[in-house]
């Protein structure tokens, strides 16, 4: 079966290659997912508020799917009990990232999924944040 074309295609909108990053945080762990879009999700698991951990897997994501260094990294997480510390922290490193508001994602289980394609809307409000 052929995957349908992301709606992010393979490459930002200035036509440069990306890579992007979707987080579902708990209490006790966060799960992370990386693509391309290109190749399947790389899929890992850090203890929550672990930053140096977390850091680690985005230079790994970022080794494993072989663009430029300065290629953009897009990341999208549900808000919740962590706030925005975790947005100000990712957004320091050159990130582009985006707090979901929990309401917009409708299937349990399917966040990760639901993050690396996002909507319509969804693409709309990143495509904001690229300017």
């Amino acid at each position: 079966m052929r995957r349908p074309e992301a709606p992010f295609g393979k490459q930002d909108s200035a036509g440069q290659a990306a890579r992007y990053m979707a987080m579902e945080l708990s209490n006790r762990q966060w799960k992370l997912a990386f693509t391309d879009r290109r190749h399947n999700p790389r899929r890992v698991t850090v203890a929550a508020r672990d930053l140096v951990a977390l850091h680690e897997q985005i230079a790994q994501a970022k080794s494993r799917f072989v663009f430029a260094q300065e290629a953009p990294v897009f990341s999208c997480y549900e808000a919740g009990r962590d706030g925005f510390w975790l947005h100000r922290d990712l957004v320091s490193c050159g990130i582009v990232n985006q707090v979901l508001e929990p309401s917009s994602i409708n299937k349990k289980g399917a966040r990760l999924d639901l993050c690396l394609v996002p909507s319509r809307q969804k693409q709309a409000e990143l495509a904001k944040c690229k300017t």
